[in-house]
């Protein structure tokens, strides 16, 4: 198996919210996508919060967006828990919390997969292009050669670190 490091991806985005001077960050996951990576997007996150003070952590929001109540749920958990910045990776919960009114303007975000063009985008990109070029490489190594050489099995699993991207206007404000 070759995958994208989604612990990687969740630790790294929370720890750089709390370089760029976040105090509050908070993560928005659906509960099945976490379901789909065995919980680590979640626990990446919950990870990274181990090095914030205690007043810093943040219980993530993990509820799937298919529900007919999940704006209402999200919006309340958003005012109950006050988080200054919030890690997410579906762009449907980008829209929903850039429609939510808040005091002082957007509540920054940081996008866990790049999706395609979002202008001032900042977040992680999970390097699918190289997840990808890796995995052939390896399905054509097991092709090509006996698996037993070296202590290789079908069973090796490949994970391929995250790229931080850019700081878009939003939190270079908050800087």
């Amino acid at each position: 198996m070759v995958s994208a490091d989604q612990y990687a991806v969740a630790y790294g985005a929370a720890k750089k919210a709390f370089e760029l001077g976040y105090k509050r960050p908070a993560l928005v996951i659906e509960k099945h996508i976490d379901e789909i990576v065995g919980g680590r997007f979640v626990g990446g996150f919950l990870r990274a919060q181990f090095d914030f003070p205690v007043e810093s952590r943040l219980e993530p929001f993990i509820y799937s967006d298919s529900n007919p109540d999940y704006v209402v749920r999200l919006y309340s958990w958003l005012d109950a828990h006050k988080p200054d910045v919030v890690l997410y990776l579906l762009d449907s919960t980008r829209e929903i919390i850039a429609d939510k009114p808040r005091n002082g303007g957007r509540l920054p975000l940081i996008q866990l997969e790049r999706r395609g063009y979002v202008p001032e985008w900042t977040g992680m990109e999970q390097n699918n292009d190289l997840v990808g070029r890796v995995a052939l490489r390896r399905l054509c190594d097991m092709l090509n050669r006996n698996p037993a050489r070296g202590g290789e099995s079908v069973s090796l699993l490949t994970l391929v670190p995250p790229t931080w991207i850019g700081v878009s206007s939003d939190l270079e404000k908050k800087m």
